[in-house]
């Protein structure tokens, strides 16, 4: 099983592609808005909170403890107090840290130094391109970011770090570019193309994300014509539905719970507004949450190939596949 905990739903960038910005214009359908992610509800997950998930699942023995979800986690104003309270658990066999780096700094390093527990960072990057950088994320960063990736590399060598690009319009012919860096100044070989494939490695890769976006089959394209452009004699297999014929049932509701910071819990980091959720951790055990008759009901739905009953997961691409 994995948990994922929502830090914040806020964050100090502005990507283009992010949901943070849907509100703004869908990625490449401008025309297309959709509400601001969680309106007015949007903040930093309290401590109480943050224990109660991690008191309430602690006989879990999860493979994956994901510390982010819709934001930065680490401009959380008590980040270190999250990782000091994170030192009393030891039921996760990895804990992942997706984050753009800008604001990593000596004294959150030294508390992530005292985990008992393996770290993964997801580094997103996108492009080492000041320029290209700048249009993706909306900010001129990418030197203060470099200088912090080599402070925690330096600091904490015995981490996992994953070097993550989206692959999109903005980014998709400085790819290579983008590979050849990391793997002369860092010194690291691995290309994973396959999401869930970055969190069984146990040494420092690069990662081609496939962007998921309104016009889904352009991007599924462009990232397929890298990977071959990029990789010869493999095959092209990601763990995504293609659209044809009866979906699988979704590993979600079954392995994945994901928490906002406000406490409420969902199935899966697609749902990011959080239209399956069964309650809140703060009202309820999380084996009530878990067990309750809508968890079953989703489940049962995904099992007897009915997932397209519940509109948030008629609109997902199932990217997991049982």
């Amino acid at each position: 099983m994995e948990l994922q905990i929502s830090i914040t739903d806020l964050c100090n960038y502005s990507c283009i592609m992010c949901m943070q910005q849907a509100h703004e214009g869908l990625y490449d359908a401008k025309d297309r808005i959709i509400p601001r992610l969680h309106n007015g509800n949007r903040g930093f997950i309290d401590k109480k909170v943050f224990k109660k998930i991690l008191e309430d699942t602690k006989y879990i023995e999860f493979d994956l403890l994901k510390m982010q979800w819709n934001g930065e986690s680490f401009i959380h104003p008590g980040i270190t107090g999250l990782i000091n309270i994170l030192r009393e658990y030891t039921n996760f066999k990895r804990i992942v840290f997706t984050t753009n780096v800008s604001v990593i700094n000596q004294k959150i390093i030294e508390y992530l130094k005292t985990l008992n527990t393996h770290i993964q960072f997801v580094l997103s990057i996108d492009s080492f391109d000041q320029n290209i950088y700048k249009k993706i994320k909306g900010i001129d960063n990418i030197h203060k970011v470099e200088k912090n990736i080599d402070l925690l590399k330096k600091q904490l060598p015995k981490a996992i770090f994953t070097f993550q690009a989206i692959a999109m319009n903005e980014n998709k012919h400085n790819i290579k570019e983008f590979i050849d860096y990391i793997k002369s100044k860092y010194l690291i070989d691995e290309i994973i193309w396959d999401e869930p494939l970055i969190y069984k490695k146990d040494s420092n890769h690069i990662f081609i994300k496939k962007l998921g976006a309104f016009n889904q089959l352009k991007y599924d394209e462009i990232h397929k014509n890298l990977f071959y452009d990029l990789i010869e004699n493999k095959d092209y297999i990601i763990t995504a539905w293609d659209g044809k014929g009866i979906r699988k049932p979704c590993v979600g509701p079954f392995t994945t719970p994901t928490f906002n910071w406000d406490g409420r819990m969902t199935y899966c980091c697609m749902d990011s507004e959080l239209e399956l959720s069964p309650g809140n951790i703060i009202d309820k055990s999380f084996e009530k949450l878990w067990n309750s008759k809508n968890s079953q009901q989703l489940r049962n739905a995904h099992l007897d190939k009915n997932a397209d009953l519940y509109p948030r997961c008629k609109r997902c691409l199932n990217l997991n596949k049982i």
